[in-house]
């Protein structure tokens, strides 16, 4: 054993400057704690979970609006080719039209044009 050594009553120290002991918890308050932490734990992982979740329901709902829009763009796409070729179509056959059209015009000018000179042969070579 330790003896310790006589103090004189100028060196005792002062209740105030002795260090409090640390307060005991009893068992009751230790499992209390205890029960807190799991408890907080399993709050966390659900809230955890839910998190995932939610993160995974947006971005399947992100994934379904990306295909329905790619689907759009490309019905928008066929829908513009098929106007393409329409128009394409159209000009060709406006083109033919005009073509026919013009020859036509042209058939009636020469037919007026060689009936006038007909009219005016058989003008003169009647007399």
């Amino acid at each position: 054993r330790r003896h310790a050594k006589r103090r004189t009553g100028e060196n005792k120290p002062t209740l105030a400057a002795l260090p409090t002991p640390a307060r005991k918890r009893s068992l009751k308050e230790a499992f209390k704690d205890s029960e807190r932490k799991e408890t907080r734990k399993e709050k966390n992982r659900l809230f955890a979970k839910e998190s995932r979740d939610r993160k995974n329901r947006y971005i399947k709902e992100l994934e379904e609006k990306v295909a329905f829009l790619e689907n759009q763009v490309m019905k928008q796409k066929l829908e513009l080719e098929q106007y393409k070729t329409f128009l394409k179509v159209s000009d060709i056959s406006n083109d033919k039209e005009t073509e026919i059209e013009t020859v036509m015009k042209d058939y009636k000018n020469t037919k007026i044009y060689m009936q006038a000179q007909l009219q005016s042969f058989e003008s003169n070579h009647s007399k």
